[in-house]
């Protein structure tokens, strides 16, 4: 399902009906979104598809080689850091009991150098505490381990 055209009053309650509808079925429901609650144009969806979603855990994806918000050079990214601040506090703004916090980081790493890129996912790892890789380059088992259950 895609929300592009969902009228913007009604985000929030089609991607809960939605999530609760897979979860009727699946163990693990994935709700992918796309920008950030920080980038100025596209927050609201982000927004939306965070608060409907309510979820138990989230995968915070990061560019490498990005320093600023998609198609607005000026408007500088987040550090990783506070973009997990942003994302845990936002999750809290309608469940303030929530426990949901970042449980990993998928970055893409596309166009750097093997070593640069698992150097930089190193130091990601380090900085975090939390399980990092760039899916496409080296699989999402890290991610999977870190949001799934205890077994």
């Amino acid at each position: 399902m895609t929300v592009d055209g969902v009228m913007s009053d009604f985000v929030n309650s089609v991607v809960e009906q939605v999530v609760f509808d897979a979860a009727q079925e699946h163990d693990l429901v994935l709700v992918e979104g796309q920008e950030a609650l920080n980038h100025p144009r596209y927050s609201a969806v982000t927004l939306g598809l965070l608060h409907g979603a309510r979820p138990d855990s989230l995968v915070l994806c990061h560019d490498l080689q990005r320093e600023s918000v998609g198609l607005l050079p000026g408007h500088r990214l987040p550090s990783v850091r506070r973009a997990i601040e942003i994302n845990e506090q936002a999750v809290r703004w309608v469940w303030p009991d929530d426990a949901c916090r970042v449980a990993g980081i998928s970055v893409m790493s596309r166009g750097l150098p093997y070593d640069e890129a698992r150097d930089a996912i190193d130091r990601l790892e380090q900085e975090t505490g939390l399980r990092t890789t760039d899916v496409l380059r080296y699989g999402a088992d890290r991610l999977l381990d870190a949001v799934l259950p205890p077994r």
